[in-house]
């Protein structure tokens, strides 16, 4: 692996991470970046010191509720700093690479409050890595859900219906109601826009295979999916869950990919 090198907190405020080591990195480094950030969190930072972290086409929840710009992500990050406490350790799960240096992960942050996990997708761009989208909710599993198997189904539908050439109706039936899909620095909102953005499966050509890498319930109604997948080209997706309360299904709450 090459050098991994990253400044002292007080040369990142203001600035962005250099990562060199193009074009992956591996758990190690990732867990640094992640480090960095929760380093400034615990010195209760002000929040425009967190803008190294983010970029103008960020999008950032922590909560349900996804922001973007840099007042709405600065009241996001105070948010968070109330919630967590002190962040004491974080694990990255699992994480996706892509041929262009992307990354998608999954992690563990443990805090004085609890346990929350942190889905991310960091972008590069030409070797300094930010944030384009990061949720980060609280972990609760009392659920006894098998998500492997019902989130599986989901999945193979998806795939079923996205190759049978019908966006309309993989988006009706696997996607919530407000579903909302985030691709380079864009996030469209509802069923109907969504429709609108994957009119491109109509096309005879079109196959597409998903490969899951990570899922991991969050909650009795929440879990979070990287993988990578296969088409005209390859790339990274990934998908949040949501439990629809008055059948039981599983569909997507959000959708992106690299």
């Amino acid at each position: 692996m090459q050098n991994f090198n990253v400044m002292g907190l007080s040369s990142l405020f203001g600035l962005t991470f250099l990562l060199m080591g193009i074009p992956g990195i591996g758990q190690d480094q990732v867990k640094e970046l992640y480090d960095n950030w929760s380093e400034a969190l615990n010195e209760n930072a002000y929040a425009s010191d967190f803008e190294s972290y983010y970029d103008s086409t960020s999008f950032i929840s922590y909560g349900r509720v996804i922001e973007s710009g840099k007042e709405a992500i600065n009241l996001q990050v105070e948010k968070l700093k109330t919630q967590t406490g002190k962040i004491q350790a974080i694990e990255v799960l699992d994480l996706t690479k892509g041929n262009s240096g992307n990354i998608m992960s999954i992690a563990k942050i443990t805090t004085a409050k609890g346990s929350f996990l942190a889905l991310t997708t960091w972008r590069n761009r030409g070797g300094s890595y930010t944030r384009e989208f990061e949720v980060i909710l609280p972990q609760n599993t009392a659920s006894d859900d098998d998500i492997e198997t019902a989130i599986g189904l989901q999945r193979q539908k998806w795939e079923d219906l996205s190759n049978a050439h019908e966006p309309s109706k993989l988006i009706k039936e696997l996607c919530a109601l407000d579903v909302n899909y985030i691709s380079s620095g864009r996030k469209i909102v509802g069923q109907e826009e969504l429709i609108k953005a994957y009119k491109y499966m109509e096309g005879e050509q079109w196959k597409i295979k998903l490969t899951k890498k990570y899922l991991v319930q969050v909650d009795d109604k929440t879990a979070f999916e990287i993988g990578s997948y296969v088409s005209s080209g390859q790339g990274q997706y990934l998908l949040i869950w949501r439990k629809r309360y008055w059948d039981g299904q599983w569909v997507i709450e959000t959708d992106s990919n690299f």
